[in-house]
């Protein structure tokens, strides 16, 4: 037996010392054994698809042993920690962590092993989708009632979570409603039996059929009624002949009842007639024009009688006697009588028979000079065609 171990010794030797030094080269090569720890979370296998876990599982630190070359070649993304579900109950349970890792490396420690789940059945609910408001609409608007599209939600999740769900609330401001057919794209509130919103946490454990991240809102509304008696404005449009005057413009009625929506009629302090046009008309006229009245108001009248009397344009020279104020000033008018040119309704002018004429020295200085008479005291519709002069001398 000795003669076996001994035979072809040399050989045996040198294969130890080939062995020997391969195991050192790799030793060497890799590097010394030392310990990292990686961060990782903790993901589910073999859940059911009607069954959720309602807790929020933990990250865990894995600690991994082997050479140090290999180590830092490993990144969180190569270790898998999961808990397995297979064959789990409905309920609270404690599980234990599992790691899939490099298998060049050993598994040290998993921190915690073990964490606490709650498996609940997943279950559908119906959801009624509330329209809900804020602010103030706008005068006279009044809201009909709001539809929406979808007409509810389905939502689907564990079951203790949806038995605090109570509703869908959209919200929709007031004053951005307008008369007639209102439609809006809003987002919306799952609100709890307390009618409170939903928690963030829980709704991440929800699913909605249909998806949908707003829901529409058709409402359509309309204005309230107003009754209002206001004033009647004649209008009218284009000149007369220049020989020919309007001395008074009448119309009847004076005043007309108008209905309509609030927001409308709150705003009408009056009503005018349409345009009538003066051009070419050389006499006295009577006409039925038709009011100017928005297209959704009514009115107990749709015209008026507008009647225009015309007169010829006549003139009248009169001869007036100028006064002079102020007295406390030594002057001299050269001419104190001066004649004077009026024009005006035919009718008027001929029961002109005097007006005032005076002048104003106050500011005047010393010499002769030419100085405006004023002309006061003259009936409604009558002119001065030239305003004269009188030749003044401050002493």
């Amino acid at each position: 037996m000795f003669r076996d171990i001994t035979s072809n010794l040399g050989l045996k030797i040198t294969a130890l010392l080939i062995a020997v030094a391969i195991w050192l080269y790799v030793s060497q090569s890799q590097g010394p054994e030392v310990t990292k720890s990686f961060i990782v979370p903790v993901q589910t296998r073999n859940l059911p698809e009607n069954i959720a876990n309602t807790t929020t599982l933990p990250n865990v630190t894995v600690t991994l042993r082997g050479s140090k070359i290999l180590l830092e070649k490993i990144r969180e993304e190569n270790i898998n920690a999961y808990v397995d579900f297979l064959d789990k109950k409905q309920g609270k349970d404690q599980v234990f962590v599992k790691v899939d890792f490099p298998q060049t490396v050993r598994l040290v420690d998993i921190d915690p092993n073990v964490v606490s789940v709650d498996l609940q059945k997943l279950q559908e609910k119906e959801l009624p989708i509330v329209v809900t408001y804020y602010g103030q609409a706008p005068a006279g608007i009044t809201l009909g009632e709001a539809q929406t599209d979808p007409k509810r939600l389905i939502i689907y999740g564990p079951s203790q979570g949806l038995s605090n769900i109570k509703e869908v609330h959209v919200k929709v401001n007031r004053a951005l409603v307008k008369e007639g057919s209102n439609r809006f794209s809003m987002s919306y509130d799952l609100v709890d039996n307390n009618g409170k919103p939903v928690k963030k946490s829980t709704l991440e454990e929800m699913k909605i059929r249909p998806k949908f991240d707003t829901i529409s809102v058709e409402i359509k509304s309309s204005s309230k009624q107003d009754i209002k008696t206001v004033g009647v404005i004649a209008n009218t449009t284009g000149t007369l002949p220049t020989d020919r005057v309007i001395t008074e413009i009448d119309w009847a009625p004076k005043s007309i009842t108008i209905s309509g929506p609030y927001a409308t009629i709150s705003k009408i302090e009056s009503i005018y007639t349409e345009p009538y046009n003066l051009n070419g008309i050389l006499s006295t006229t009577s006409v039925m024009v038709p009011l100017s009245i928005p297209l959704d108001v009514s009115a107990d009248a749709s015209e008026v009688r507008v009647t225009i009397k015309i007169e010829p344009l006549s003139r009248k020279k009169l001869n007036l006697y100028v006064d002079v104020k102020p007295t406390d000033k030594q002057y001299e008018v050269i001419d104190r009588i001066i004649e004077v040119t009026f024009q005006g309704p035919s009718s008027i002018i001929a029961t002109l028979t005097t007006a005032s004429a005076t002048i104003d020295v106050s500011g005047l200085l010393q010499g002769e000079q030419n100085v405006k008479v004023q002309i006061s005291g003259l009936p409604d519709g009558i002119t001065v065609l030239q305003t004269p002069t009188v030749k003044v001398k401050i002493i």
